[in-house]
């Protein structure tokens, strides 16, 4: 307790004694050789991460977007016509192959994790829609192919929603 007083007292106090001087000074040092580091250290880790976690998910968001904007367009030609494009399908099937891609390097991003189950679906709905769409031969066909790219939109959803975790990001935010 005398302590504390007498701690009280100098802080208080008009003059401080030199060694207090001295403290105030190697404390300075060290947090601006120590501390300040450890911490800019940790800040340019989570930049890099969250640069990182926003571009994957500006990629995947971006490749998704225009395969199914693509796989719709498709579906409204087989419905009014009647004929598959089988060129526009082997160009689909080439950006599935790259999403595929995309899925593996996820892969090793979570693995360990609780979010491998969402990357294991995200790579069975690339499978589904894969096979719907060389499947397709005409209008009856579509259905199929309708119910693989929907399952896919959800399973890329949840892949960009783990993704967005890695960096601290909340993308279900709670309604009140």
């Amino acid at each position: 307790m005398r302590f504390l007083v007498y701690c009280k007292d100098i802080l208080m106090g008009k003059d401080l004694p030199v060694w207090v001087t001295l403290l105030g000074i190697i404390g300075g040092v060290a947090g601006t050789y120590f501390v300040i580091p450890a911490i800019n250290q940790q800040l340019e880790k989570q930049k890099i991460k969250t640069e990182f976690v926003i571009r994957n998910i500006d990629d995947l968001n971006s490749k998704t977007r225009s395969l199914l904007t693509g796989i719709g367009e498709l579906h409204r030609q087989t419905l009014s016509s009647g004929l598959v494009d089988r060129a526009k399908i082997e160009g689909y099937v080439s950006t599935i192959t790259e999403l595929q891609w995309k899925g593996i390097e996820l892969a090793i991003i979570f693995d360990g994790t609780n979010s491998m189950i969402v990357v294991e679906r995200y790579q069975e709905s690339l499978d589904k829609l894969r096979t719907a769409l060389l499947n397709l031969q005409d209008k009856t066909g579509l259905q199929a192919s309708m119910s693989a790219a929907e399952n896919f939109s959800r399973a890329t959803v949840d892949v960009i929603k783990a993704l967005a975790s890695l960096s601290g990001i909340n993308l279900n935010p709670t309604l009140k």
